[in-house]
């Protein structure tokens, strides 16, 4: 790999030059048509594509992009790929300055919009949103208690008058949920005890949040809480995954460091994020995750927002979050 011109407009990234004749920088899905065509764009000029080797996972973003590519829908410019920023302990002076800051939509209610390729085709970003406890109740809400068997998280977050809503649990073929549900202290739901996907539990006792494994879960003064997986950050660490590279729409919740609970949502289908690069996110200094655990993902993920924001699923769900502000005393 050899380094070219940096241009002058894009002085905060590294333009790296693809060695398509090293094998060991791209996966066995690049063809050889695909290969060419990158060549071609390289040999005109147009500073293709930018991969140092810690970035190889983003190489599945170039696969994604190949058939566009191929079918000659779209040509592969520099600016659409690149490393994703704000990696733990990334201490860029430029980054820092041009990262964006948590937003207040409602009172006990931060976002925090970071993009996961930058710049991107299609901008894909994930979307954090920070819940203060002492202001914002947290339930778990089955799509019934609006008269659906599966609905979407703004119906549902409309339905609660909520300020935050998130989807939770995985489903079976019949729409019902999988693993276990309390609701205001009632258990609606079974836990689910098989396979090795559905192990974390997230739950809210009387003004602080809990993730933990659903082997050592006690439901004992819980007054709500969903079963999902896998585990993403245990005890600040990313867990070991297997299928790490495979993209896919997320969602989730964490609790920092600082004790902080932060749901999160990823946006623009079809791209996505790995779950590499997800715990990545959820590691750096701007999130910092003690705890994190993945909800129902693909077309399930989804969010609504008071302020009209809504990350968009393609799948009604059976149960989902939401974030009601408390009554003032």
């Amino acid at each position: 790999m050899s380094m070219i011109d940096q241009p002058k407009s894009k002085k905060n990234f590294d333009w790296i030059n693809l060695n398509l004749a090293n094998t060991k920088h791209y996966r066995s899905g690049f063809n050889a048509l695909m290969k060419n065509k990158l060549s071609n764009f390289i040999r005109q000029g147009l500073n293709v594509v930018v991969y140092p080797v810690e970035c190889r996972r983003e190489m599945q973003l170039i696969r994604d992009l190949s058939v566009l590519i191929l079918l000659g829908l779209m040509v592969l410019k520099p600016e659409y790929v690149q490393c994703q920023y704000n990696l733990p302990g990334d201490s860029n002076k430029s980054s820092q300055e041009e990262s964006p800051e948590w937003k207040v939509i409602a009172r006990g209610v931060s976002v925090l919009k970071m993009p996961i390729f930058r710049p991107a085709l299609i901008a894909p970003e994930l979307t954090f949103v920070k819940v203060d406890l002492d202001h914002i109740t947290i339930r778990a809400v089955k799509s019934a208690q609006i008269g659906k068997k599966r609905a979407f998280v703004n119906e549902i977050g409309e339905f609660m008058k909520a300020k935050v809503a998130i989807n939770a649990n995985f489903f079976d073929e019949d729409g019902a949920p999988l693993g276990l549900v309390i609701s205001r202290g009632i258990q609606v739901n079974s836990m689910h005890r098989g396979g090795g996907t559905l192990t974390g539990i997230f739950a809210l006792g009387k003004e602080q949040a809990l993730i933990s494994h659903r082997d050592s879960f006690s439901a004992d003064n819980v007054f709500d809480a969903v079963q999902a997986g896998p585990r993403l950050i245990v005890h600040g660490k990313a867990t070991k995954l297997t299928d790490s590279d495979l993209m896919s729409q997320r969602s989730g919740a964490c609790l920092t460091t600082a004790g902080e609970l932060v749901f999160f949502c990823s946006s623009s289908w079809p791209m996505g994020i790995s779950f590499a690069q997800l715990q990545q996110m959820l590691l750096s200094n701007r999130i910092g995750c003690y705890e994190a655990i993945n909800f129902d993902g693909g077309g399930s993920a989804q969010m609504y927002l008071s302020d009209g924001t809504y990350l968009k699923g393609t799948d009604p769900v059976p149960v989902a979050l939401v974030g009601i502000e408390k009554v003032k005393q």
